[in-house]
């Protein structure tokens, strides 16, 4: 159990890091979970909120997969498995995000 601020209306895990979990909450906006696979649980402490400009409703979220010649040199743009985009609802609003920086991309 974790406690994530907000409805829950999509999750995402990271193909290239399973112990990440993006998730749009409906009025928290979106984080990223830390989930601990020795104890079988979410590290509240080490939830990563990420605000942007969205002003409504957080709708939906995903990361951006590496393409197939990134995965076989390990190598990919623009932070690969830790760039995400996040959706908003009524102000129809998409940001991506580098998640270890928390910075947005576009």
């Amino acid at each position: 159990t974790c406690h994530v601020g907000g409805g829950v209306w999509r999750v995402k895990w990271n193909s290239a890091d399973p112990r990440l979990l993006a998730v749009a909450r409906m009025h928290n906006k979106f984080g990223v979970l830390v989930y601990d696979h020795s104890t079988g649980s979410f590290d509240d402490e080490q939830l990563c909120d990420i605000q942007g400009t969205h002003s409504s409703l957080g709708y939906g979220i995903d990361w951006q997969y590496p393409s197939a010649a990134a995965r076989a040199t390990g190598v990919s743009r623009r932070g690969g498995s830790h760039v995400l985009a996040t959706a908003s609802f009524y102000d129809s609003l998409v940001q991506v995000w580098n998640y270890r920086s928390k910075s947005i991309i576009i």
